[in-house]
């Protein structure tokens, strides 16, 4: 799963990997890696106010 955040270029993406990262899109960095328990990755959404994610 992948969605993207326009105001600032960042991409959250599910991975193969059991992690979720968030990617800067200009600079091709990766900003933050989270591991994730069970596989339950099918779905991620950035939370408004650059609050958080939701990894579901």
């Amino acid at each position: 799963a992948i969605t993207f955040r326009d105001d600032d270029g960042s991409i959250l993406a599910s991975t193969d990997d059991d992690t979720v990262r968030v990617w800067n899109i200009f600079s091709n960095d990766c900003l933050h890696r989270l591991s994730i328990v069970n596989d339950l990755s099918c779905c991620v959404r950035f939370l408004p106010k650059n609050r958080g994610v939701i990894v579901g």
